[in-house]
């Protein structure tokens, strides 16, 4: 029979997995659009506006939940969510679908960041790797389901259904939640919450993930966006002002003082800004090189996610018997393999030859993402553990983002540049994807690099609260 904590962690972990069927929204884009009549570039604030308000969100609501409670926190993300899905459902028009778009948002920052806080306070720290690796499994096997049913349901019930056929999986994890996950205590009892920090430090990233998001867009060097720098820039700088001159700690001192707890997330920045290619450019390759359909891309995507998802245990699982930064270096080197493999691709290759790249590019994903949680997770003090967790998080959407932007905009220009200087559009192409899957490799490079710095320190003796 199983335990409560492993209860409460199935609980707990259900709620990232709920966030994860998200992914069905990018095969519905097409159609939305047609819906409501709009354009491409209109469509895709559907997804800037999800993930901005994600990101800008996630530190202050880790920070509210380490004072207000880890628990309620998680329930009050998992009935948000659930509540703005089903709005969605129903949206009259694309205006009030950004709207609720961001409420969605706002229910899936709130999970995020007490998840892992609360996974870390339920299980000790000799189980705590295993606990870190179920949680990520079973975050994964949500972007699986999400791929599989999206496209079914968006071709036989429309793409309202994708938001529809969320509403009772929310409901029953809710359902759940609040019958199974354990009760926690109040992390930070004599603190209070700084309001006006919090607003300052959510316009502050709001503004950079603007940033990011409309430089490929709209230019970098455009009016709008050099505004949106500036601003961004600006308040972060004002927020670290805030917080030498009048002691407000928005973001607690300790985490920034850390030296293994930054350079854990400088490497899940990094990690995921160069691995982030397979999502946006790969796809490419499979299409317009290989010649193959959208069923073989998404074949191949889920044998990565599928791979990443059944690795996560075994690097939850290493993590409790090594140190956790030999498994995030393991972990980083098999990345980098896989995306150093990518480079010996030629138009000539074939799908077998690109799915065992993939299939390792997923194992490493696995075992790095699992170590990190662990590892983070374990340096943190009592009540920091939603700030700690939520800072994890925002690196990984950084990377994402970043990697869209900077990568996304590099890709364009080398394939233009490509495409006037070699007459052959196929050669052109393959020289591009050369580039940028070696500046990846590069990134990767520093990551693994960067790794080994916290071996000597990082120790089993390092790992409790």
């Amino acid at each position: 029979m199983l335990s409560q904590k492993w209860i409460s962690l199935t609980a707990a972990s259900l709620g990232l997995f709920l966030g994860s069927l998200d992914i069905t929204v990018n095969v519905a884009l097409p159609e939305m659009a047609s819906s409501f009549e709009a354009d491409q570039k209109t469509v895709q604030w559907i997804i800037i506006f999800y993930v901005g308000t994600t990101t800008s969100l996630q530190l202050t609501l880790g920070n509210a939940a380490d004072t207000y409670g880890l628990k309620r926190f998680y329930i009050s993300g998992l009935i948000i969510y659930t509540v703005a899905v089903t709005l969605i459902a129903f949206a009259p028009n694309i205006s009030s679908l950004f709207i609720f778009r961001m409420v969605q948002a706002l229910g899936n920052g709130l999970i995020l960041a007490s998840t892992p806080a609360l996974v870390t306070v339920i299980f000790p720290s000799k189980d705590r790797g295993k606990a870190m690796g179920f949680m990520t499994c079973i975050a994964t096997l949500g972007l699986i389901a999400g791929a599989l049913m999206g496209g079914v349901l968006v071709d036989l019930y429309g793409w309202r259904s994708i938001f529809m056929m969320r509403v009772p999986i929310g409901i029953a994890i809710l359902i759940f939640a609040l019958h199974s996950t354990q009760q926690i205590p109040l992390q930070s009892k004599k603190s209070r919450f700084d309001f006006a920090g919090a607003f300052i430090l959510t316009a502050g990233l709001a503004s950079l993930i603007l940033f990011l998001s409309l430089g490929g867009r709209m230019g970098w060097a455009s009016l709008p966006n050099i505004l949106l720098c500036f601003t961004s820039v600006g308040l972060l700088i004002w927020l670290v002002l805030r917080q030498k001159i009048l002691s407000k700690h928005t973001i607690k001192p300790n985490l920034l003082k850390d030296r293994i707890s930054i350079t854990i997330m400088a490497i899940t920045l990094i990690t995921y800004l160069a691995t982030f290619v397979n999502w946006f450019i790969m796809p490419f390759y499979v299409s317009e090189i290989l010649g193959s359909s959208a069923s073989t891309l998404g074949t191949l995507l889920m044998l990565m996610t599928l791979l990443g998802a059944l690795s996560a245990p075994i690097g939850g699982w290493m993590s409790d018997k090594i140190s956790p930064s030999i498994v995030i270096s393991c972990g980083t080197l098999i990345l980098l393999t896989g995306i150093f493999s990518f480079i010996s691709l030629t138009q000539h290759s074939d799908v077998k030859e690109l799915a065992v790249r993939l299939a390792v590019t997923g194992i490493g994903m696995g075992l790095f993402q699992a170590a990190t949680y662990s590892a983070m997770m374990r340096r943190l003090p009592f009540g920091s553990l939603g700030t700690g967790s939520a800072m994890l998080a925002l690196c990984r959407s950084l990377g994402t983002v970043t990697s869209v932007a900077i990568l996304g905009s590099l890709w364009a220009k080398r394939l233009s540049f490509n495409m006037l200087v070699i007459n052959n559009d196929i050669e052109a192409f393959m020289t591009s994807f050369v580039n940028i899957y070696t500046l990846a490799g590069v990134l990767m490079t520093v990551a693994v690099l960067v790794s080994f710095s916290i071996w000597p320190r990082f120790t089993k003796k390092e790992f409790t609260l």
